[in-house]
């Protein structure tokens, strides 16, 4: 008898590179940046170089890419594919300040996709991602809120560190610098985040060049009714500690008051020596009147 021919091994599903990445629940601040914008020159122009930047810019650009492995595909070196997220990076820190990139970035700000402002008066305020500096290297991506105009660590980045700094604890190691880190956890050498204060960066984090100091408020410039307008100072809601049902006193509230007393006097005194200039004057009138 024959055997029966057994079938092929399935070949694991292909996409799109692009499409591959945002794909991925890690990396939703990211919008699809279409090839078309890529293979532009002159959307690249004085972008900063990055390591084996050729080979990244053709893996970006490929349709070959296996669905289901994050960063893995056969005879693509691990630093062509971190250099290809950087590569990303950079370009979608531009494409996202035109009108296409921001509308795409809307549609990701309405369903939620960059978190809510973990400020509790705040109430639940939709962010923007937001870099500390426009080149890499500088720090991972922040939260951007429109409500009380301040930027904090997203939630999936806050645990990332957590995990970091509990597994350097059990190896009885500190976390004062973390290894060095792509845009998305790439092993790119010399892109390491030294800690601040002692707070580091953990392996995983989203490099905030991707997104630049720009974009949140040309988006919020572009669409005004999304901005709260409570970044006024007097309409931003404010926690106020009490005791007892009673405001608590804090020494700088004296030193405000002074400072606002300080400045009443002032304008006191400026008011009388302008009454008495005023009085001066037409003192002189009169008597310029009786000489005539």
């Amino acid at each position: 008898t024959t055997q029966p021919t057994p079938p092929p091994a399935a070949r694991p599903a292909s996409s799109n590179w692009i499409v591959s990445f945002t794909s991925d629940p890690a990396h939703r601040f990211f919008c699809r940046v279409p090839n078309e914008f890529i293979v532009d020159s002159f959307n690249l122009v004085a972008l900063p170089d990055v390591p084996h930047q050729q080979e990244a810019l053709k893996l970006i650009l490929s349709n070959e890419w296996a669905v289901g492995h994050r960063y893995a595909s056969d005879g693509v070196p691990e630093a062509v594919q971190a250099s290809a997220v950087m590569l990303y990076g950079l370009i979608h820190a531009r494409y996202i300040l035109t009108p296409r990139g921001m509308e795409a970035m809307r549609k990701k700000f309405r369903t939620v996709d960059f978190g809510r402002c973990p400020r509790t008066l705040c109430h639940g305020q939709p962010m923007l991602p937001v870099g500390t500096a426009d080149v890499l290297g500088h720090g991972p991506v922040q939260g951007y809120c429109p409500n009380c105009d301040d930027i904090y660590m997203p939630p999936a980045a806050q645990l990332l560190l957590a995990r970091r700094e509990f597994r350097e604890a059990r190896m009885g190691r500190g976390a004062a610098t973390m290894a060095p880190v792509g845009v998305a956890g790439g092993a790119i050498e010399g892109q390491g985040y030294e800690s601040r204060a002692g707070v580091g960066w953990a392996s995983g984090a989203l490099d905030g060049s991707s997104w630049g100091t720009t974009f949140p408020h040309l988006f919020l410039q572009t669409y005004p009714h999304y901005h709260t307008g409570a970044y006024v100072e007097e309409r931003l809601e404010r926690y106020v500690p009490r005791i007892h049902g009673f405001k608590v006193r804090r020494a700088h509230d004296d030193v405000e008051e002074d400072e606002v007393d300080g400045e009443e006097e002032e304008e006191g005194q400026e008011e009388e020596e302008g009454e008495d200039d005023e009085e001066e004057e037409e003192e002189d009138d009169d008597d310029v009147e009786e000489d005539e």
